[in-house]
This record gives C-alpha cells, structure tokens and sequence, in this order.
C-alpha cells in the first residue's frame, strides 16, 4: 500500500515538469486519486470514527444538493475527494526512506524553476511549447518548501536555532524565486507563513482554542475577502494607491467574477443555501474559474456545503490534538493554513492536479505515526546518551 501511495504522490509532482506530461496528468489525475482512496477504503472505514464517516455525510449531501441545483458528477466528485484524501492521509504514513525521497525530489524541483526561470514568464506569455503556467510552477514551489520544512522538522535535523536559520534563508530564496515567476498570490501566502512559523510562539500553536479561532478566521475571511476586494475596486481612489505602491495591476478580473457572483446568489435563497450547481452560467456564458476555493464550494454546493466542509476541518483540529503538536506537526497544519489563504485568489483544494499534495499535509498532521516516529527518535537519542554515559 505504500508503495502504492508513494508512486501516485511522485506522478503528481512529476507532472509538473513538462507541459505536455502536464496537460496528459490534466486529464487522468482525479482518476489515479480516486484509485488511491478506494485501496486503502476498507482500512479507513474499520476505524468506524465520526471522522471517516464524513466523506459518506458529505457525499449524500452533495446528491441530495445536485438533484436540486444539477450539479455535474465531476463537481460531486471533486467535493467528496478533499475529505477522502485527508482521511486517507490520516491513516496512511510514509516509511521515513519515502520522506527522505520526497525531500530531495522537493529540492531538486526548487533548483530546476530556479534555473529555467529567467524570462519565463515572458515565454509563456509568447505560448513557447512546454511551458506551464507560473502561477501552476509558484504553487508546486511553495509545496515543496512547506515540505523541505517539514522534513526538516521530522528528521530533527541540526539544533532548533540553526534550523530555523537555514529555514528563513530558504524561505528567503523561496519568496524571491516567486517573484521572478510573478506570482502575486503566492508570495502573500509566504508571507503568512513567515509569519505563522516565525513569529507566533510554538506555546500558542499547542493551544486547542487558539488554534480553532486562527483557523475560523481563515476560513470564513475566505469567503468574506471577496466582498472587501470588490470594495476596493469600486473605490477608485483606493485602486490607484495601490496601482501606485506595488507597480502593477491589481484588478485582473477577480472582481467581476465575484461581484456577479454576490449579486446573483444573494437574491436567491435556495441558490444561497444549496448552490447554483455547476451548469450556473452567470460567468458570463463560459467557463471561467471562480478564483476562490471557498467561494467554488458555495456555487456548487451552497453555505450548507461551505459549512460542511468547514465542521470537517475543525473535526480534523480534534484529530490533531489528539497528539502533541510538535515541530514536524505545527509546520503541516502552518503549511495547510498557508494554501488556504491562497485559495482566496485561486482554486486548489478540489483541482485534481493539486488536490492530493496540497490535502495530504492536513491529513499527515492528523497522523499518529508521526508521534510514533518522533517517540522512537527520542528513545534513540536516551538510549545513545545512556550508552555514552556507560
């Protein structure tokens, strides 16, 4: 099973190395994600919790919704994977020679943009053959930070000081990599990790009721965002002060997606509660994403599957205090927080390219073969100082 499961994590970052392979994984990668989930089913279902339970709740909901709004399959398909994936990441662990893998694909990833970026964008912009998005490669970048630090965190290495160090200089090296692939979006969620792991003290991250405000906010300021970005766009003087401070355009569209969005949902009270669905043509007759995860969630399902969702993740908070919240913990959950503020502006959690890597972390920090791991590390490090004593 692991093995498994470590293969299909490897086609989902492999994919993004090439355009052409890019565009192949596009089509089948929902498929090689629901695969993984249906293996490793029966074992999830045998903890017989609330927790595994939710993906069956979520599911009944989203067919009950889509009789009502028509809601296309893939819609309901994508909803039910974020809670599966999780799940599914909570209960399967990778064996530490996968994570020491991973860490150095992490890294030569990191290394690779780092070298192919210079005039990348302009070349995307002229449709060069091979080239992905860099909005798409700045998102894979912040991943595979994220999980450098992680595995930093989880194999102890170095003193806590130095470590953190060397993690600010990569930080460092990240946020600026970013901005030579002019991704706006995902420097401010490098921000707000930089923030998160470096200045809010670890003591506040053990604490169960902190935790659960700081997330609310997150999550419902995703929905709330919107309505303030639309704000500023109507103020004109307010637009030009920040055309002026940051040199480019900020207004990109976003904000007439929303504004419809706003405009025609809240003057419908079924459509409020349960969704338009996803035939819904109010994007102006085609298909155009809607840019905000949370908001995608409220089209497709309305504010009862916004709230579902949002009961899940504070049920995945209860799973992860089950457990002390370590380093290698606090820096997932810090790393999940991190893409939720970058689902303000995009729509990640339910894309099939981005749904396991990005889900996974919250469903690690919910895994209690990371406290395993960390407990045999430290009888190692007693046993080692006993026998140097002898």
């Amino acid at each position: 099973m692991r093995e498994i499961h470590f293969v299909v994590i490897l086609f989902n970052l492999f994919f993004y190395l090439s355009m052409s392979y890019y565009s192949l994984f596009n089509k089948y990668a929902i498929c090689s994600n629901i695969l993984l989930v249906l293996i490793n089913s029966i074992g999830m279902i045998r903890k017989r919790s609330k927790f595994t339970y939710f993906p069956i709740i979520c599911l009944l909901y989203a067919l009950i919704a889509s009789f009502f709004n028509k809601s296309s399959l893939g819609a309901i398909v994508a909803y039910v994977m974020i809670f599966s994936i999780i799940i599914l990441e909570s209960h399967v662990w990778l064996s530490s020679r996968y994570i020491k893998i991973l860490f150095y694909i992490c890294i030569g990833i990191s290394v690779y943009y780092a070298m192919v970026s210079h005039d990348y964008v302009n070349r995307w912009l002229k449709n060069v053959h091979g080239i992905i998005n860099p909005n798409s490669v700045s998102m894979l970048l912040l991943y595979c930070f994220i999980f450098i630090v992680f595995s930093l965190n989880y194999f102890n290495v170095l003193k806590q000081k130095n470590r953190k160090i060397i993690i600010f200089f990569m930080w460092l090296f990240e946020f600026v990599l970013v901005h030579l692939y002019k991704c706006r979006t995902i420097q401010i969620s490098l921000l707000f990790f930089l923030v998160s792991y470096f200045f809010i003290p670890e003591r506040l991250w053990r604490k169960e009721i902190f935790v659960r405000l700081f997330f609310s906010i997150i999550f419902w300021g995703g929905c709330i965002f919107p309505l303030i970005y639309i704000s500023l766009f109507k103020n004109e003087f307010l637009a030009q002060i920040i055309l002026k401070m940051i040199g480019k355009a900020v207004f990109t569209g976003r904000e007439l997606i929303w504004a419809r969005f706003f405009n025609d949902i809240l003057g419908n009270l079924g459509a409020l509660f349960i969704g338009y669905g996803s035939p819904m043509e109010f994007r102006f007759g085609h298909g155009l994403s809607m840019h905000n995860t949370y908001l995608a969630i409220w089209l497709n399902f309305g504010l009862i599957g916004c709230l579902i969702f949002y009961l899940f993740l504070q049920i995945c908070i209860d799973e992860m205090f089950k457990f002390t919240v370590s380093g290698a913990r606090r820096t997932l959950f810090i790393g999940y927080l991190t893409f939720m503020i970058n689902c303000y502006c995009e729509v990640i959690l339910q894309t099939p390219q981005s749904m396991l890597w990005v889900n996974m972390l919250l469903g690690f920090a919910c895994n209690e073969s990371l406290e395993k791991f960390e407990n045999s590390e430290k009888l190692k490090d007693v046993l080692k100082i006993c026998k140097n004593e002898k």
